[in-house]
């Protein structure tokens, strides 16, 4: 057999040799041989290369002719690699939105005039968006203030008088009940006294009416008097009985009507310290913690009344750059402060979930 190699090129030593180019090329990670091509492995992303890699793409190719072969071996092609940045495409599936958007919101419910922009339009901080009909609202919001605030004095007029002290006329009635139930309580402890003089009296007529009844008992026995004069003494007897009892039922009726001038006068002097001092009163100390509720709501009722009139405007304007991507306000219609009357995003910066 005939080996038919490159001039200068001895066979042995070019097979040996390119079985170990070969061999290198299998065990280095970072090279591999495609179509004639040198590509980096993904190991690493940019790979400088200093020395030129031969890459065998030649076959070798046995010919047998009638007894004799002969074995052709062709020149390998040579390249030299560029070292460069590799990129690398990834494909994932997800949901796309801005960065920052922000929701416009009316502070009070007003009347939309004309809505400036629309869905689409690209705005900056400070400009335009909506403009409202605030004449009707801003009369009903100053009315609703006026109302608070008389509501609120009316309150704190009712609050005063529950601790106002007495004066007056009212004061004058107080200390003058108060002198008509020291006089009365005056006047019942005299007849108290004298109904115990009288009680007094009656039980010496009886003690005396007994004992002419049991004189004039022994004289009619002796027949030194009529009966007609015993019965006379013994009327007189029953009769001074009678009375001492009269004497005694009035007592009690006099101890009765002291015991309700002290009350009376009592309460005449309370009703004085009362008038000077309200709050001494439990029912008027009750009232007056529930009108004091009753001026703090008053006074709450007011400040929302002043807060909704200043917040009242004629103009809403966009809070930052971006794009117009939503909006509910219609011309001519109210809005509230409940819902979002626009959405501004900013769509120079998008995320991904």
């Amino acid at each position: 057999m005939n080996l038919k190699k490159p001039e200068g090129i001895d066979k042995d030593s070019f097979l040996k040799k390119t079985k170990e180019v070969k061999q290198k090329v299998l065990e280095n990670e970072k090279v591999r041989v495609v179509s004639g091509k040198i590509f980096a492995t993904k190991k690493s992303k940019r790979i400088f290369f200093s020395v030129v890699a031969v890459v065998l793409i030649g076959t070798i190719s046995f010919s047998i002719f009638g007894g004799s072969s002969e074995t052709i071996i062709k020149e390998p092609s040579v390249t030299t690699l560029q070292h460069g940045d590799l990129s690398e495409r990834i494909t994932a599936s997800g949901t796309a939105r801005p960065a920052e958007t922000n929701s416009v919101f009316i502070e009070v419910s007003q009347k939309v005039k004309d809505v400036l922009v629309e869905v689409g339009d690209d705005v900056k901080e400070g400009d335009e968006l909506i403009s409202y009909d605030i004449e009707d609202t801003k009369k009903e919001l100053e009315n609703k203030v006026r109302s608070a605030e008389i509501a609120l004095e009316d309150a704190q007029k009712s609050l005063n008088s529950l601790i106002e002290p007495a004066s007056g006329t009212e004061k004058l009635d107080l200390e003058m009940a108060v002198l008509n139930a020291e006089k009365t309580l005056s006047t019942a402890k005299t007849e108290l006294e004298n109904a115990d003089i009288k009680i007094s009296e009656a039980e010496k007529k009886v003690s005396d009416t007994k004992t002419e009844m049991e004189v004039n008992q022994k004289l009619l026995d002796m027949g030194a008097i009529s009966q007609v004069d015993y019965d006379t003494s013994v009327q007189n007897y029953n009769n001074a009985l009678a009375d001492l009892e009269t004497q005694k039922t009035d007592k009690t009726a006099k101890e009765s009507a002291v015991k309700t001038a002290e009350l009376s006068l009592e309460k005449s002097k309370l009703d004085l310290e009362n008038g000077n001092n309200r709050l001494n009163d439990d029912t008027t100390a009750l009232n007056y913690e529930k009108q004091k509720n009753a001026v703090e709501t008053a006074q709450m009722n007011l400040e929302t009344a002043r807060r909704n009139l200043e917040k009242l405007t004629e103009m809403t304007y966009s809070p930052i750059n971006g794009t117009v991507i939503e909006s509910s306000a219609v011309e001519g219609e109210m809005v509230t402060d409940s819902k979002s009357i626009m959405t501004i995003a900013d769509l120079s910066k998008i995320e991904i979930d």
